[in-house]
C-alpha cells in the first residue's frame, strides 16, 4: 500500500481480522468501495479459505482482478493457478518492486509479459516471470499505517502497538518447504 500511495494510486487496506469481519462484511465493503483490483495474501494453511473469499468476490464483481501474494503462491505458482481459478495473478516473492507496474497494467488491461516477478494465466498456459529480490530494503517506504485501524492493535502492556518485520524470507530450511 505504501508503494502504491507513493506512486499516486488510490489504495485502501481492509484488515478484516482486526475489524472482526466475516466474508459477508468483506463483500459489503468491496461492493461499497468498488475497487478494480483486490490484493490478498495467503500462507499454506489459509490458501483454501482465501480462495473461497476470492470466489465470493468474483461472484459479486466478476470484473475485479485478484492478485494473490504470500509464501504459498510464491513457492507453488503453477499449482496455485491450476487449483484456484479465482486468482488472476501471483505476485512472487517481494511485491514492492513490481506492484505499481502490475496494478497499472491490470488497470489498463495491458499485456503482463513485460512484468517480472509474477505468474499468470495466458490463454491455456500459466506463465511465470521470476523477478529479483530487492537489494536495497531502505528503498521501500515505511508501511502505510495510516490506512490501518491502529486503534484496534494492542499488546498486554500498551494500547499503542505495531509489529516490525526485521528480516525477509525464512532462516530455516525445513524439509516440507
Amino acid at each position: 500500500a505504501a508503494v502504491l500511495k507513493k506512486d499516486s494510486f488510490n489504495v485502501r487496506i481492509l484488515d478484516a481480522n482486526a475489524l472482526g469481519l466475516q466474508i459477508e462484511g468483506i463483500i459489503k465493503y468491496i461492493k461499497q468501495y468498488k475497487p478494480n483490483i483486490v490484493g490478498l495474501t495467503a500462507m499454506t494453511p489459509t490458501i483454501k479459505s482465501v480462495h473461497f473469499l476470492a470466489q465470493k468476490i468474483k461472484k459479486t464483481m466478476p470484473e475485479i482482478k485478484i492478485i494473490i501474494g504470500g509464501v504459498h503462491a510464491t513457492k507453488l505458482p503453477q499449482d496455485t493457478l491450476k487449483r484456484f481459478p479465482a486468482f488472476d495473478v501471483i505476485a512472487l516473492n517481494e511485491g514492492e518492486s513490481i506492484i505499481s507496474g502490475l496494478v497499472e497494467a491490470l488497470h489498463n488491461n495491458q499485456d503482463l509479459s513485460s512484468i517480472d516477478g509474477i505468474s499468470y494465466r495466458y490463454k491455456e498456459e500459466i506463465k511465470e516471470k521470476p523477478g529479483r529480490l530487492i537489494q536495497d530494503l531502505d528503498s521501500i517506504p515505511f508501511p502505510a499505517r495510516e490506512l490501518l485501524p491502529m486503534h484496534l492493535y494492542r499488546s498486554v502492556v500498551s494500547s499503542k502497538f505495531t509489529t516490525i518485520i526485521a528480516m525477509r524470507g525464512c532462516y530455516a530450511h525445513c524439509n516440507y518447504c
